[in-house]
Formats: structure tokens, C-alpha cells, sequence
């Protein structure tokens, strides 16, 4: 029926002029603004009693999108839904928000001349050094004024940050106690079980499996997936389709020459004479003036003494230089129409009087010649007519679509590209950054799609990179075989008894530890891999990062008791660490050299020995070592001020009083600018 009252209206003149009668009388009621400017749109939350607008959000959203997108590889990161990313934008708003709230309660202002002052020193909004206003206004666009609130916006929050940050200091005992943790040294003993060496031994039984399956069968579960038909359409893909010939890549090079060379420039002075009515007067006195020139009379003295042109008259006449398009027509074409530098012309009669001119230099056209930049406008040409291309086929797709529910295959037709079948998709396979974005699975499961059996309208799941699908199969959510799953389940399984062997060997070497034997005799009961008097820093890298920071965590040993614990490590080795002493770095280097020195009596070993003895291992120098000269205290630390801030940020969020309205998010935007 829709189609049928579309083609009706297509085809019938009174029906479209009524419609489009019946349309305008609410823009001619209201105003058309009020259709664009989504002042009729309710806030999606206020903080404070302060609005945070849909549309606000609706931008912010889009931003966010493009931004996960483009760093992903054009998809959405796995897990990143509409809803996650719509609960971040507000999140940020809400944030911003209850810090202008603080900005307006304590007057933080920004004056008109700071904000033009910011503006002209924009790097962006500069050519040669120079504010440059045409490129602000095709960068920001015809109408600043959004553009300057918001900027007007960061500074002032930029004041309260510089103010806070600015401000962050620490007292000298303070920063004393913190360069000791940062520099403290763990002198420690450790027994490692490798991981490796259990799992070689382990083998995983068909009752084993099936037991394991079945005590965790609900884990495997095959998720709800389809098989789907699709066509997608971008510029790049239209980009494979377009011929540039050389011809035309010639044509657009002159065209837009000035975009790759730098036209010929030339520099000149001038003896400018007014006429006052008598011409003829002023030619003959320029003539002679030339005379005495090629007689070898100074140029630059003549102009000063007998030049109307009170501009360059001072400079000798000189001009500076100048490409074509900047002097009048007939002072223009005589001096591109000399050939030699120093060449003086015959007297120019133009608006302003008569001239004498003086060819100072030729700088001749510079740049990439068309060769150069040959690949360079096949590309741009490409990228322009696909651009093209890709706007009115869009509007093609989206109308055949909707035409043709039942297929794709007419929209194929219509936009020339061709329909591609997939084989079944889940969510769970990220190989392919096109068919792992969330946006694919949610809209072939939408009911429009799937129950009713629809093409979906196109959407975009990047930027100018449109799809339209449709359902072909689909299967719910079901339970896995143990066949399907046999490989993950004998991993599991195989890993526990891994985790399980272990544990039973650092529990075997604690209960040692515990009845009073010696960390080497425990190691060497339960076989473990030992080694003594490991120097340990918090930059040291010879254990993982989670480790360190375990170990880091234990207490200090106090009554000469040592503490120990036990740490598994990234590749899944089992330790156990026996923490002998906490010592300053200067501590640690003078206890290492007495190790050593005392290892070496006991072996003969000499002590000037350059290499370590094997069962001592070094902290990293950078931390066992401390340099002569500290640098003077600076009581301000912008990590504190840093750190200050964020908490202000957070107190500020926290103690905002926020209204989240959940009706107004679902608000059509399609006239207020949004999504």
C-alpha cells in the first residue's frame, strides 16, 4: 500500500503541491528555525537545574564513534555497543557540565581580546605566521560564534586546571619518604616451579573430559547466530571502479596549478611621474630620466628625488616582488614582457601617471612539475568523482531498498556493486573488521530484518561506509557438544591439573618454610629451581609486572623473620618468595658487594672478579645506584597537582545534583541536527 501512495504522489502534480501546501504551513506558523535549531527537543538530563541538550549528546556520540572506529581499523572494538558508547557521551556531558556549573558559580571569564588573542596564535589558523582569516572561516565555518563559545568554554576550565595543577607541592619529608619507596630495594629468595615441566606430564582421560564438560556445560553454549546477504558501498570501493586518463590528470594539474607550483614572480622599481593633464610633458621628462640612467646615473637616487609614489619612493623606487594579478593591466604586461634583469622600459602611461620601469629580478615558476605529482591527482580525481558517485548512489540504495524489501539484488543493480553472501556469523569472530562490528549482528537480529524478513535500510558502520543486509538463515542460541568443544575442554582441564600440581608444590615448600628448614633445603625437596639473594627494584625485569607489584606488596620483615609468599607468573610458573629484607638502594649496593666478597673467600675466587657471582642477582642499576649530586628540592610537583585536579573533578561530578530524563534520549533528532 505504501508503494502504491508513493508512486500515486510521484505521478500526480495536485497531490505533491497540496502536500508540499500542508507541509509549509507549520514552517510559516512556527519558523523555519525552530525546526533546525532543536530548541523544541527536551534535555536529556540537567545538572545543577542546568540543560545537557540531546542534540549535545547526539554530536558527542558521533565523535566518540568516529574516533573508536578510526583507531580500530574502521570497525567499533568488540564489546562496544550503541548503548555503551551513548552511556560514555553522557557520562562526559554530565562531567562537563557540573564543572561549567563551578566555572559560572566563581566567575571564571574570558575576555573578548584573550579569546581573539588565542584564536590569531592558533597554529591551524595560520599561514606563514600570520593569522590568516580566510582559513579561520572555511576551518570553523560561516558562523563562528559556536565555534568561539565553545572555545571560550575549554579556557576557562583550562584556568581551573593550571590553577590546580599549578598548585600541587609536596613537603621535603614528603618527597624524602617517596623517593625511598620509589628507590627501595627487596632482597629475596625464590623457589619456581615451571609450568611447562608439569603440563608435559599431564594427560587428560575421554572421563575426564566428559566429567569437566558436564560440571560446566552451561559455559558452553553456541551464541545466537545468522547467515546474511549484504552490499556495501564507500568511496574506496568506488574508487577500484574509476579510470583517470592522463589527459585528465593533465587537465585538473592546470587547472589547479597553483595548488603544485609556484607561479613565475618578478621584482621591480618604478619613477613614478603624476600627469596633471599634460602627458605628453611627462613622457619627455621620464626619457630623459632614463638617459641619465644609461648614462650611469643612480636609479634609486633619481626615484627618491623625482618619484610621485611616495611608497617606494624612499626605497628607490623598488617595488619588492609580485606575481601577476597585482598591478594594474598596462604596468603589468609591459614589465612580464621584459626579458633582461636591470632592463629599463620605455615610459607606461597608466591611471596613476607615467612610469619608468626597472626589471629588478626574475624568479622563475617553482615546484612539483605534473610528473611529480601525476599519482598523487589520479588519487584526488578518483577520490572527488567517488564522493560524488557515492552521494547520489547512496540515495539510489536507500530508495531500492525500500522498493524491493523481499532482495537485494535490484539495489545491486541499481548502485552497480554486487551482493555478497556470508557464511555464519556470531559476534565472536574479529577476523574480519567488516562483519565483527557489533552494528552488522544487531541490525540482522533487529525484528524489521529477521521477523519480517525486510532488507534493513543502510546505515553506516564507519564513516562514508555504508551497508544494507538482510537475514538468509538464522539459528537461536544453543548448547555446544562435547565434540564441538572437545579441544577447549581438555585445555581446561589439562590447565587445572597444571594450577593443581603446582599449588600442592608451593604448599609442600611453605609447610617446610614453616616447620624451620632452610629455603635451599625445601627447594631442593620439591625440586624446585632456586635462587638466592635476589636483589629486586620496582623497575627490575626479570619478573613479570603483576609479580613485582605482589611482591612489593608483602610486609617488611621484622625480628630478622623473613616473610614469604607466593606469585604465580604470567607464563603460569608457580613461586615462592622468601623476602629476607627492605633496603634502600645505597644498602642494597653496599649488601650485594658483601655477598660477593664473602662468596669469593669461601671459593678463592678473586674480588675483583668483573662478573657476579651466579647465586647473587643484581638489582637494575638504575635503581641500586643513586648519583653523587641530587637535584635541588622542588617543592611543586605537577604530579600531585595532577592528581588534585582529578579528585576536584570527581568531588565536583559527585556532589553535582543530576536529572536524567530516559524518555527524552529516545527523541528524534532527525530536525534538531542529530543522528
Amino acid at each position: 500500500m505504501l508503494l502504491d501512495l508513493r508512486e500515486r504522489i510521484r505521478n500526480s502534480k495536485p497531490i505533491k503541491y497540496t502536500l508540499i501546501t500542508i507541509i509549509s504551513i507549520p514552517f510559516a506558523l512556527v519558523g523555519i528555525g525552530s525546526y533546525f535549531s532543536g530548541g523544541e527537543l527536551a534535555p536529556v538530563a540537567t545538572v545543577d537545574g542546568q540543560p545537557v541538550s540531546l542534540e549535545e549528546l547526539d554530536a558527542l556520540k558521533r565523535n566518540q564513534r568516529a574516533q573508536m572506529s578510526r583507531f580500530n581499523g574502521g570497525v567499533l572494538p568488540a564489546g562496544v555497543t550503541e548503548e555503551v558508547i551513548e552511556q560514555s557521551a553522557l557520562e562526559e556531558l554530565l562531567r562537563a557540565q557540573s564543572v561549567r556549573n563551578v566555572l559560572d558559580e566563581h566567575n571564571f571569564q574570558i575576555s573578548d581580546t584573550t579569546l581573539a588573542q588565542f584564536i590569531q596564535r592558533a597554529p591551524e589558523f595560520q599561514t606563514n605566521g600570520v593569522f590568516d582569516k580566510s582559513k579561520y572561516d572555511s576551518e570553523v565555518g560561516r558562523d563562528p560564534r559556536y565555534y568561539e563559545e565553545r572555545l571560550r568554554i575549554q579556557l576557562r576550565s583550562t584556568q581551573l586546571q593550571d590553577a590546580i595543577r599549578g598548585s600541587g607541592f609536596l613537603l621535603p619529608q614528603e618527597q624524602e619518604r617517596i623517593n625511598e619507596l620509589a628507590t627501595q630495594v627487596r632482597l629475596v629468595d625464590t623457589v619456581r616451579f615451571p609450568a611447562e615441566s608439569v603440563r608435559e606430564g599431564v594427560e587428560v582421560s575421554d572421563e575426564e573430559a566428559q566429567a569437566w564438560f558436564d560440571e560446566n556445560q552451561a559455559s558452553y553454549v553456541a551464541p545466537e547466530r545468522v547467515k546474511l546477504q549484504y552490499i556495501q558501498l564507500s568511496p574506496e570501493l568506488l574508487m577500484e571502479d574509476i579510470d583517470v586518463t592522463d589527459e585528465d590528470a593533465q587537465a585538473n594539474f592546470d587547472s589547479n596549478r597553483g595548488l603544485y607550483m609556484a607561479p613565475e614572480q618578478r621584482a621591480a622599481s618604478h619613477i613614478l611621474l603624476e600627469t596633471d593633464g599634460d602627458t605628453e610633458a611627462k613622457i619627455a621628462e621620464l626619457n630623459a630620466l632614463k638617459e641619465r640612467i644609461e648614462a650611469g646615473e643612480d636609479f634609486g637616487e633619481l626615484a627618491k628625488e623625482f618619484s610621485a609614489d611616495i611608497g617606494s619612493s624612499e626605497n628607490g623606487g623598488s617595488l619588492g616582488q609580485f606575481g601577476r594579478g597585482t598591478m594594474v593591466g598596462a604596468f603589468e604586461d609591459t614589465l612580464f614582457a621584459m626579458t633582461e634583469e636591470g632592463a629599463l622600459s620605455d615610459p607606461v602611461e597608466t591611471d596613476f601617471g607615467v612610469h619608468l620601469i626597472r626589471l629588478d629580478e626574475i624568479v622563475p615558476e617553482a615546484g612539483k612539475p605534473f610528473e611529480e605529482v601525476k599519482d598523487e591527482i589520479v588519487q584526488s580525481v578518483k577520490r572527488t568523482q567517488a564522493n560524488l558517485e557515492y552521494g547520489e548512489l547512496l540515495e539510489i540504495l536507500k530508495d531500492e531498498t525500500f522498493n524491493t524489501p523481499e532482495s537485494l539484488d535490484a539495489a545491486a543493480e541499481a548502485v552497480g556493486r554486487e551482493v555478497v553472501t556470508t557464511d555464519w556469523i556470531d559476534g565472536t569472530d574479529t577476523s574480519d573488521p567488516l562483519l565483527s562490528n557489533p552494528l552488522i549482528l544487531q541490525t540482522a537480529l533487529s525484528d524489521d530484518v529477521l521477523i519480517d524478513g525486510n532488507n534493513s535500510a543502510p546505515f553506516e558502520i564507519s564513516e562514508n561506509n555504508t551497508i544494507a543486509l538482510r537475514t538468509i538463515e538464522h539459528e537461536e542460541e544453543r548448547p555446544r557438544t562435547l565434540d564441538e568443544v572437545r579441544e577447549q575442554v581438555v585445555e581446561e582441564v589439562t590447565a587445572k591439573k597444571v594450577a593443581d600440581a603446582l599449588a600442592v608444590s608451593i604448599q609442600a615448600v611453605r609447610e617446610r618454610l614453616d616447620a624451620g628448614e632452610t629455603v635451599e633445603a625445601a627447594a631442593e625437596a620439591e625440586s624446585g629451581d632456586l635462587i638466592l639473594n635476589r636483589f629486586l627494584a620496582r623497575s627490575s625485569r626479570d619478573l613479570d609486572v603483576s609479580a613485582m607489584a605482589e611482591i612489593f606488596r608483602f610486609a617488611k620483615p621484622a625480628d630478622d623473620q623473613p616473610v614469604y609468599g607466593d606469585v604465580t607468573l604470567a607464563d603460569g610458573d608457580a613461586m615462592v618468595v622468601v623476602l629476607r629484607e627492605v633496603l634502600t638502594a645505597e644498602e642494597a649496593e653496599a649488601r650485594e658487594q658483601a655477598i660477593i666478597a664473602a662468596i669469593d673467600a669461601e671459593t678463592g675466587a678473586s674480588s675483583d672478579s668483573e662478573a657476579a657471582p651466579e647465586d647473587v642477582a643484581a638489582a637494575d642499576d638504575t635503581a641500586a645506584t643513586q648519583t653523587d649530586e641530587e637535584p635541588p628540592f622542588d617543592p611543586f610537583n605537577a604530579g600531585i597537582g595532577e592528581a588534585e585536579y582529578r579528585a576536584l573533578l570527581r568531588q565536583i561530578r559527585n556532589s553535582a545534583e543530576v536529572s536524567i530524563d530516559r524518555e527524552a534520549l529516545q527523541q528524534d533528532t532527525s530536525y534538531g541536527g542529530g543522528s
